[in-house]
């Protein structure tokens, strides 16, 4: 054989072994979940006490998924709120206690919520049917600085159950009013 086509083989060989490992952008498991920030009306008051969301976490497979209990709420779905700047809106001493997270400084918050079972309203773990959805409820106010008026960008995102990729939601506007 030919030191020409030698490295032609070799070439084809490495490509072939690359195109079969290195997955291609977009091409990963589809998602067995999605989820949907709720909140009517959208809009609040500054330094109300509670500002109730859910998040909907919906099997969208023709079969049924096991969910994870969420206990206390808010350990496995993940919060992001921003606020107008893209900039990431501080956390309280109570979010920080209940996810563990201890990096930052503490926000100040508009409620005190006392007990950590405030957040163990969660939907119960187990088996969730095709095209059915578990609520997750949520007070912005005992996990977020939402204490100035303005416009806050809120995305849920969660492992998905089957593939472990991350899901996330459609970005939620929340209005703060004075």
């Amino acid at each position: 054989m030919s030191e020409t086509t030698l490295k032609l083989t070799r070439g084809l060989c490495i490509a072939a072994f690359v195109a079969a490992v290195v997955p291609i952008a977009g091409q990963g498991p589809e998602p067995s979940i999605s989820l949907t920030v709720i909140r009517d009306p959208p809009t609040v008051k500054a330094g109300s006490p509670t500002i109730w969301i859910e998040v909907a976490l919906t099997n969208i497979t023709k079969s049924v998924i096991n969910v994870p209990q969420l206990e206390p709420a808010g350990v496995y779905i993940r919060l992001d709120v921003r606020d107008s700047t893209g900039e990431p809106v501080g956390k309280t001493r109570f979010y920080r206690e209940v996810t563990g997270d201890r990096t930052g400084k503490d926000a100040p918050a508009s409620a005190d919520p006392g007990v950590f079972d405030t957040l163990g309203r969660a939907a119960p773990p187990g088996p969730l049917q095709p095209g059915a959805s578990a609520k997750h409820p949520f007070n912005l106010a005992w996990l977020f600085d939402l204490t100035q008026p303005g416009k806050y960008a809120i995305q849920a995102q969660e492992a998905d159950p089957v593939s472990g990729a991350i899901v996330k939601s459609k970005v939620f506007t929340l209005t703060v009013q004075r």
